[in-house]
């Protein structure tokens, strides 16, 4: 059976990073996913909108989103708990990203591949994926399989894991954003996997935790 995949873009102003983004995900095979959704945390720049109402970029056949802007901008930490729960509950897995990256054609795929294989290793479900292998920071591996690695750390840009996993990212997340994730995976030896070679790249300058002259990214990302 094929797995059911709800894929969340997490956004907040920056709508030049947003339209690639999107442009990016529509050149792949998202219309493997049962659900896409962006959530907006009520962006102040009125270009956001104007991304958000092009129906070249969210209303296309097969591969169309849903927009949920909410009210009031309430932050990276609490709008991520808010956007994981306007998600539907007929999925089987939960892919996230930052609305500032760029993704390889067959992103879903090989996420859903790939998770089936550490699967086969670790046999559990409490267990973090990412499609994000920047060739600047978290080079950490512990273990090195045929396609994938396991790691000490990853960053926020790219998450995906079954929903049984959902309430432990909610409650790790509740701590310190993505950083309260890996170290509480690391206090549990939860495995935190990594695809091998990366699907998605960074090209965000601008962000919590990224400025204009660094930030993470894979500089032998492959387009192809």
């Amino acid at each position: 059976m094929e797995p059911r995949v709800a894929l969340l873009v997490r956004s907040y102003n920056r709508p030049n990073y947003l339209q690639e983004t999107l442009e990016s995900l529509l050149r792949a095979d998202i219309d493997r996913c049962c659900e896409r959704l962006i959530y907006d945390d009520c962006s102040s720049d009125p270009g956001v909108m104007s991304v958000l109402r092009n129906p070249s970029l969210t209303n296309v056949p097969t591969k169309s989103f849903s927009v949920v802007q909410g009210s009031a901008n309430i932050g990276c930490k609490n709008s991520y708990l808010v956007a994981l729960n306007a998600l539907s509950s007929s999925y089987d897995f939960i892919c996230t990203v930052d609305n500032d990256v760029h993704v390889k054609p067959n992103f879903i795929s090989t996420l859903i591949q790939t998770y089936q294989d550490a699967y086969k290793v670790y046999d559990t479900h409490h267990m973090l994926l990412t499609g994000f292998d920047p060739s600047n920071a978290h080079q950490n591996p512990m273990e090195a399989h045929e396609t994938f690695y396991r790691k000490r750390s990853c960053g926020g840009v790219n998450f995906f894991f079954h929903r049984s996993f959902k309430p432990f990212i909610i409650d790790a997340w509740k701590i310190n954003l993505d950083w309260g994730v890996v170290n509480l995976m690391g206090k549990y030896r939860y495995p935190l996997v990594c695809t091998k070679p990366g699907v998605v790249q960074h090209i965000g300058a601008h962000g919590l935790n990224s400025s204009g002259r660094r930030f993470d990214r894979d500089d032998s990302f492959s387009y192809l």
